[in-house]
């Protein structure tokens, strides 16, 4: 079945235009390498390897093109998601010596003090444990262990999981990838997943006021990235949901009024597009951004079957390395 949905992938990003997708990057130093992060020189490669199989355009030529009907099937754009330091200290060097422009798609919270505890979890995993497995293993025992305060029976959620059934256009996910984020976003949700991520952040000592500063940039270096070098930011909700579509409408509506509203402080400008974050949303999401006049969104996953505006695909750019490896003269 993965191996389907991978050549599904393969035919689409071929046939439709769509946004190459980059979330965490690493230069062994400051930041880590994690799963699915890139070092400056792996950025380099997918540019050049865009620029010769596709026709990599900057974000603000490709929306141009969106919005008068005039994409081309290889058109594509570089996308960095949440405003994460790492694109900034790493990436974005990358785009100025290219002079490409990127979308930029940001959740806000973190602009107005408060601590997203998302990305906070994801430094701690990276930091603290030796690879995903070590974090795997001590997360599942530990809710197991923990079955009695968390009024679940993870054993029976466990055992009854199937990998097949869940994250499918994900084709990069281990199983345990996808047992996580199942048992995160469906079965823990928020409130015991933050509880059982802290007992592990107690229990391995991790300093979250420490590692503040390798997270988010800040909001000057927003301002550097938007107003003054031309790149185009896009609503991401105010604060990273990873289960948007399981949310009332009126949460929705707060996550996306809220988000557009610290930008427009920032920014002195209204953002027109946006980004699903997690890749999940509803018919209520499709309708609440329609009634704000965003023109112009995007997925997280590749596939057909999607009609709206609202609904525009992106690669994530581990796919895109994995199908460079079986090309390699073209991104040598």
């Amino acid at each position: 079945m993965h191996a389907q949905n991978r050549a599904g992938e393969e035919r689409y990003m071929k046939e439709k235009p769509h946004g190459i997708m980059f979330h965490y990057f690493h230069d062994d130093a400051a930041y880590k390498r994690g799963p699915g992060s890139l070092s400056a020189e792996d950025l380099e490669r997918v540019i050049r390897y865009c620029q010769e199989t596709y026709h990599l355009l900057s974000a603000d030529e490709w929306l141009y093109k969106e919005k008068r009907g005039a994409l081309d099937p290889r058109d594509v754009f570089l996308s960095f998601d949440d405003c994460i330091r790492s694109e900034y200290e790493i990436a974005y060097p990358v785009l100025q010596s290219y002079h490409l422009k990127a979308l930029w798609f940001v959740y806000t919270s973190v602009f107005e003090g408060e601590l997203e505890m998302l990305e906070v979890y994801r430094h701690f995993r990276w930091e603290m444990y030796g690879d995903m497995e070590a974090f795997y293993d001590d997360f599942f025992q530990t809710a197991l262990c923990e079955q009695e305060a968390l009024h679940l029976d993870i054993r029976d959620v466990m055992d009854r999981f199937d990998p097949a059934e869940h994250f499918r256009e994900r084709s990069f996910y281990t199983d345990r990838d996808r047992m996580f984020r199942y048992m995160r976003d469906e079965i823990l949700t928020e409130g015991r997943y933050n509880w059982l991520m802290d007992q592990l952040i107690r229990k391995k000592g991790y300093d979250i006021g420490a590692n503040r500063r390798y997270l988010w940039i800040t909001e000057q270096e927003l301002k550097k990235i938007i107003c003054t070098d031309g790149h185009i930011a896009g609503l991401h909700t105010h604060t990273h949901p990873t289960f948007t579509a399981g949310l009332s409408r009126e949460r929705q509506e707060w996550e996306y009024g809220k988000n557009r509203e610290v930008l427009e402080r920032i920014l002195g400008v209204s953002p027109a597009c946006m980004a699903h974050p997690c890749n999940s949303y509803n018919a209520d999401t499709l309708d609440i951004l329609k009634g704000m006049g965003i023109e112009t969104g995007f997925r997280a996953t590749m596939g057909d079957g999607y009609t709206s505006r609202l609904e525009y695909a992106r690669k994530d750019s581990t796919d895109v390395l994995n199908e460079m490896r079986g090309q390699k003269d073209l991104c040598l």
